[in-house]
């Protein structure tokens, strides 16, 4: 676990610059390590933190880059290893050192090729003990989530078209994953857990799609994670949140809870966080989407100049000190839930987002089911049939982001997208502070005070403000 308190470490320094908070993450990192399994040890088949012969061959690929969740255990973990690898492209971001950069890069290429099934969906384990067969566990939301996540700093830091690809290939799979409901929550199957509540959102599949938000010069990827984190965030106040108070529910699909939950209050905050800084994005145009041609070539962008400002490591102040004054603002009165959406465009998800792949993968405007919704039921048992091949439908005219219908409901469940009504539009009567129009100057000061004044349901008093915080340069 000890790659967890890093992963906290890592970004509570990059969101107050507190040196302290950096020799924790280096600390992580160091012990963590001595889990991880290096060239050396691979080719010898013995790590001194396990009394076995290895398994080095899986898949056709060796396991360098692998780490071990547990030291009385042959099992690795992805969620270790993505922890690593985050923690390790961070690290080499804040630090320069080419250590943690090629840490990150040989965490990153075990778990491509040793997790990644057919389908792009990311596995959970992997068994590397004498008498194993390298059998890969089940794919869950976290997995996929933190893998996005990876992909999107080490991207950002050394731009690679092939990594790109990999980065479109495992966003479409993951956020077309039957691990969203018809109207694309997110409803996770994995066992509960830190950051997952059972049947429930999942933090990790958030913070990775604001890393992709904030970090990528791609605008299809920007303005697919832009649709995506507001569909969660809606669905979290609409469905999930107990009426006149600051108690959300794990599910957010509802329904809400009248029992406050640590754990539940934590994955809301999150959601929170990380959709409060699509400001700039609220008014934004639709935008437009081109197809990718299979085997096209995708030009190497620069690293994102969003990499090194404050407004890029919103996506991941969700450990340490900023949890705690988080849930301290969870408190405070909300305003009313027509003054605190996210809007969007009438359709759910963006419209023909396209996802490249080795045969052309044409996305439409769900980003949470590999087929019609009026197929689901009738496709159940197809789950993991996300073939390169299938075309997304539209949502169907159900739930679409502020959008309105005068549609019966006998005839609703019928609607397309060529008979959908135009949507509704509720702007936010309480415009952003103006020291953060722009996302790429949101200090963390500025987010928590734009926060806080999105909770109130009127005139704000001083005293509810948010302790003053310093703030870190540009």
């Amino acid at each position: 676990m000890d790659f967890v308190f890093g992963y906290a470490a890592i970004h509570a320094y990059k969101a107050y610059n507190d040196e302290i908070f950096k020799r924790y993450a280096q600390d992580s990192w160091e012990y963590g390590m001595n889990y991880t399994l290096s060239n050396d040890q691979v080719a010898a088949r013995h790590t001194p933190v396990k009394n076995f012969t290895l398994q080095v061959d899986c898949t056709g690929f060796k396991v360098t880059g692998g780490s071990f969740w547990a030291s009385h255990k042959p099992q690795c973990c992805s969620s270790k290893w993505s922890f690593i690898w985050v923690i390790s492209s961070l690290l080499a971001e804040v630090t320069a050192n080419n250590t943690y950069l090629d840490a990150a890069i040989a965490s990153s290429e075990f778990i491509l090729n040793q997790l990644g099934n057919s389908n792009s969906l990311i596995k959970d384990s992997l068994n590397i003990g004498p008498t194993d067969t390298c059998q890969a566990g089940q794919d869950y939301p976290y997995n996929s989530g933190l893998t996005i996540e990876g992909l999107a700093i080490l991207d950002a830091l050394q731009p690679d078209p092939d990594r790109l690809q990999k980065l479109y290939n495992i966003i479409s799979a993951a956020t077309i994953a039957d691990w969203h409901n018809k109207d694309g929550v997110i409803v996770s199957n994995a066992p509960s857990g830190y950051g997952h509540p059972q049947q429930g959102g999942d933090s990790h599949l958030i913070r990775a799609m604001n890393e992709v938000y904030h970090r990528t010069n791609d605008s299809n990827l920007q303005s697919y994670a832009e649709k995506y984190l507001s569909v969660q965030y809606n669905a979290l106040l609409d469905f999930s949140t107990s009426e006149g108070t600051d108690i959300y529910g794990g599910q957010w699909t509802g329904p809400p809870s009248d029992q406050i939950s640590g754990e539940n209050q934590t994955v809301a905050l999150s959601l929170l966080v990380n959709a409060i800084s699509l400001t700039d994005a609220i008014q934004s145009p639709e935008p437009t989407f081109t197809t990718i041609p299979p085997g096209a070539t995708l030009p190497a962008s620069p690293p994102s100049s969003h990499s090194a400002r404050t407004g890029a490591i919103i996506g991941g102040v969700i450990g340490g000190v900023i949890l705690v004054i988080l849930t301290g603002l969870c408190f405070l009165r909300l305003r009313r839930k027509n003054q605190r959406r996210l809007n969007a465009p009438s359709q759910y998800l963006p419209s023909f987002v396209v996802f490249p792949s080795s045969s052309q993968t044409t996305l439409g405007q769900s980003a949470s089911s590999g087929y019609s919704r009026a197929q689901k039921g009738q496709n159940s048992n197809n789950r993991n049939q996300f073939a390169s091949d299938r075309i997304i439908q539209p949502l169907d005219g159900k739930r679409g982001i502020r959008e309105q219908t005068t549609l019966p409901a006998s005839s609703a469940d019928n609607v397309t997208q060529d008979t959908a009504p135009p949507a509704t539009i509720v702007p936010i009567t309480q415009p952003p502070l103006p020291s953060v129009q722009n996302r790429d100057n949101m200090t963390t000061e500025d987010l928590i005070t734009l926060l806080n004044q999105r909770l109130q349901p009127g005139p704000h008093w001083e005293e509810e403000m948010p302790p003053e915080y310093p703030r870190t340069p540009h």
